[in-house]
């Protein structure tokens, strides 16, 4: 007996795959690879053609979907389910699910944070709006939630009520890069992530205001586009540092993978002072390439960081500063920075793409297969 897997893959119709649909897409392949006779996709009612999936996957871009979505489907999703006899017919979501729910006879769900609920003020109306309502439904109907943190799986319930018995934790992986050596760059230090309250720019631009001598002999590298709330260009201007924009200060937006690999390899430190978050991939894919980090005592964000980080509170300057000052020193005695490197190595090896879509399959399989 076999169980069918129903990948609902409209996240991987994006130009580029960033966060939810890299998820997918690790996830997706994964599935290709070790359930390739009985894996399918769908998007809305559709069931979509595996080998345009495939390219999509390869390319890392939803451009091979083109806006020909209803030419290249395999039929209804209900003729699917109909057609094969299988023990199990499993519907698998990446993302909210947009109001299928209850069509197969197990149904799980990815779930990131619970951002839009517990802290609805870093988020822009319409997501909360978005999103608040559909979760509820959603855990209703779900037999299995994908947690990506214990930070994730404790709002579940604390705040939707979810059944613990119902819910697993699973970590992101990363994509592992080949080792390459640093480029001769002056010191930077970077921030990655979209611009938007919750990922606390503010506070980084403050300390610069207000402690200038943490970024002395530093350049800082901010890389990540525009979002909702204030520009980055506006910040600049409210804290009154334009002069060092272009100087000291430096913007990217979206940056492409090669980019944002680059640019986290040749950093002195990763800085992450997010107000909350559901896990905090940078903070691995940092350390994978033995780039130290600063990030935020909050929320997941010790899950992913453990003991190799340093931390801070992400309210307090000084305690940011504190923190950079920590990783500097540590840096400039060659024992401690081959200690913490060693470190940041074994954390990052216990996560992977592989033990994440491990995880999630063999649950789904304890729970739907006979014994």
């Amino acid at each position: 007996m076999k169980t069918r897997y129903f990948t609902e893959v409209s996240t991987l119709t994006v130009p580029q795959f960033t966060g939810i649909s890299n998820v997918v897409s690790e996830l997706s392949k994964w599935l290709l690879s070790n359930r390739p006779d009985s894996s399918c996709f769908f998007i809305e009612n559709s069931i979509i053609d595996t080998a345009i999936v495939m390219k999509a996957l390869e390319a890392r871009s939803g451009l091979p979907f083109g806006d020909q979505i209803k030419q290249i489907t395999w039929g209804t999703l209900e003729n699917a389910l109909e057609k094969h006899t299988y023990n199990a017919n499993v519907g698998l979501f990446g993302g909210i699910k947009q109001k299928i729910r209850s069509k197969f006879d197990y149904e799980a769900q990815i779930i990131y944070d619970l951002t839009y609920v517990v802290v609805p003020e870093l988020h822009h109306r319409h997501t909360v709006v978005a999103h608040a309502h559909s979760i509820e439904e959603d855990v209703l109907s779900n037999d299995l939630n994908i947690c990506i943190s214990d930070w994730t799986r404790q709002d579940l319930c604390d705040y939707v009520g979810a059944d613990r018995g119902k819910c697993m934790v699973s970590h992101l992986g990363y994509d592992i890069e080949e080792p390459q050596p640093r480029d001769d760059v002056e010191p930077y230090y970077l921030m990655l992530g979209t611009i938007e309250p919750r990922k606390n720019h503010a506070l980084v631009l403050r300390a610069i205001r207000e402690r200038p001598e943490w970024l002395q002999g530093r350049k800082l590298v901010v890389a990540g586009g525009d979002g909702w709330g204030p520009s980055f260009k506006s910040m600049i201007s409210q804290y009154g540092l334009d002069g060092l924009l272009g100087r000291q200060v430096y913007h990217f937006g979206f940056c492409s993978n090669q980019m944002r690999a680059k640019l986290l390899r040749n950093a002195r430190g990763l800085i992450y002072p997010s107000i909350y978050e559901g896990f905090g991939l940078p903070v691995i894919e940092a350390m994978a390439v033995g780039t130290p980090v600063v990030t935020s005592r909050s929320s997941s964000l010790p899950e992913a960081g453990g003991s190799a980080a340093f931390y801070m509170d992400p309210t307090s300057v000084d305690e940011l500063v504190s923190a950079v000052s920590a990783l500097e020193t540590t840096l400039n005695d060659a024992a401690a920075a081959a200690k913490l490197r060693q470190k940041m190595s074994e954390h990052v090896a216990t996560f992977s793409w592989d033990k994440f879509c491990t995880a999630i399959v063999s649950r789904i399989e304890h729970d739907v297969l006979p014994a």
